[in-house]
């Protein structure tokens, strides 16, 4: 069976019941029912993207964890197929990630095409996790386990999440490398392989992170600083959260710089966990294997374990963030001082928008509809501006540019929204260096770039079925526009 699940009709948008109707984004991978969370091996393969995710084919909560499965070939417009690796009476499968076997090294193949291997966390009744495999001989469209499952099993109950790639060394030896971690304990680890089958430790990494949080969904992967392939860092991202933090943040990602000799992660001198993302909704951010031209690509989950479970959409409960391509960008202060190092990202994001200016708005602000940019060039001779993202008469989270303070300021109202968590309501900051800022706008995600990518924060703000209006809020002399769709325009 397959399901587009970037189109919606009445009977996908029934009342969320709390009140407010609940549309279905346009430009994001969601499932046409039920729950998803983490995306998961995320690989391209012949012109095709394949993004698996974690699901629930049997409600909106987590349970009973498989691997969904969808298909892009713009990363905007995602057509689900079936589950492809189901939970069984005996195990879930969690999350992990998939490679091109190129050469068949693991022997999977059927000896005329390259198998699609799936790394992934076996959880079984006994409460164990373990890594085992599962792959395709016809390109991704069916799958079948690994009948010598687990591959990899250290009889721990929080041993999860593997990350594989190919990895050539100095002497010219390509392997597999797996990063992995043990989620209490801290540790992502790194094993090695010559087939994807037989497992070798190599090194554990538990460098701290400033909070005592779940550690989840590793990756690790080089990049070119400024384009410059003779200067190549690799970058360690990792995904942290505890739901039971009385604070606002519960679940984030870091990332954090330094080298990789195929056994080991080393940061690089000075090196500590940066916020990948500064909103509230961004996590378990991984990137695509064998994505064309060498891009790095990312995808990640939108939204937040302290309240995932009472997001107000139906039938559908979880949605994935834009595609991101990654890279690295030296970044000089206005001084000349401080030259460091940042990690961008650049949305890949729909052509073909019309624009609206500031003018052609009336006295209740510029429509937007469902899905929509908001781009904000100025903020004016008042040094600061505000843009009231709103839902009929609800303002339901304010953008705000403050050049004083050198910042973005994404603060969240609870507006429509009273029956989720009481932390959901909340601010949030990062920095700004005066430039460009867009919203980008698709039903209940928002998403926020400035710096020229490197400052990101990504939120849910529950907007009914009218879509969105924008009021902009001071800052004499702001440019403002809106970009929409040319069929809505």
């Amino acid at each position: 069976m397959e399901s587009p699940t970037t189109q919606a009709n009445e009977e996908d948008q029934p009342s969320d019941g709390i009140g407010r109707p609940s549309p279905r984004p346009t430009w994001h991978l969601t499932p046409a029912r039920n729950w998803m969370n983490d995306p998961n091996g995320l690989v391209h393969v012949d012109g095709v993207y394949h993004a698996f995710f974690q699901y629930n084919a049997g409600g909106e909560g987590w349970s009973d964890m498989s691997w969904g499965h969808a298909v892009s070939e713009d990363l905007l417009a995602w057509r689900e197929l079936d589950v492809a690796i189901p939970a069984t009476a005996n195990e879930q499968a969690y999350s992990g990630s998939a490679v091109v076997d190129h050469g068949n090294t693991s022997g999977l193949g059927d000896g005329g095409t390259d198998p699609i291997v799936a790394v992934y966390t076996a959880a079984t009744k006994d409460g164990l996790q373990a890594q085992s495999l599962a792959f395709s001989q016809d390109r991704g469209a069916t799958w079948q386990r690994y009948d010598r499952n687990p591959v990899l099993d250290r009889g721990s109950r929080e041993f999860r999440d593997p990350k594989v790639f190919r990895f050539e060394g100095a002497d010219g030896h390509a392997r597999w490398i797996m990063v992995v971690v043990e989620a209490v304990a801290h540790e992502v680890l790194v094993y090695s392989s010559d087939n994807l089958r037989d497992w070798t430790w190599e090194s554990a990494f538990d460098h701290p992170t400033p909070l005592d949080e779940i550690w989840e969904c590793p990756d690790l992967f080089p990049l070119p600083v400024d384009g410059d392939e003779a200067d190549q860092r690799w970058v360690k991202l990792l995904s942290t959260h505890d739901h039971d933090r009385t604070d606002e943040q519960g679940s984030t990602m870091r990332w954090i710089l330094g080298d990789f000799d195929g056994r080991r992660f080393t940061p690089a001198p000075g090196e500590t966990w940066r916020l990948l993302d500064h909103g509230r909704d961004f996590y378990a951010g991984v990137t695509f294997s064998d994505a064309p031209d060498g891009r790095r690509l990312m995808l990640g989950w939108m939204s937040n374990w302290q309240y995932a479970h009472e997001a107000p959409t139906a039938p559908f409960r979880g949605a994935m963030s834009l595609v991101r391509e990654l890279s690295l960008r030296t970044v000089v202060s206005d001084t000349g001082a401080d030259a460091r190092v940042e990690l961008v990202q650049t949305p890949i994001v729909p052509e073909g928008l019309g624009l609206r200016s500031e003018d052609e708005g009336d006295d209740e602000g510029l429509v937007v509809g469902l899905a929509g940019v908001v781009s904000i060039e100025s903020v004016g001779s008042a040094r600061t501006v505000s843009v009231e993202l709103c839902s009929g008469d609800d303002a339901l989270a304010t953008v705000t540019l403050d050049a004083n303070a050198g910042e973005v300021v994404f603060e969240r109202a609870s507006a429509g929204v009273d029956a989720i968590d009481g932390r959901y309501a909340s601010v949030r900051r990062m920095p700004w260096d005066g430039g460009l800022v867009e919203v980008f706008l698709d039903a209940h995600l928002v998403e926020v770039f400035a710096c020229d990518g490197a400052s990101v924060m990504s939120h849910q703000a529950f907007v009914g079925p009218d879509g969105w209006r924008v009021r902009v809020i001071g800052g004499a002399a702001a440019d403002v526009t809106v970009a929409v769709p040319s069929d809505t325009e």
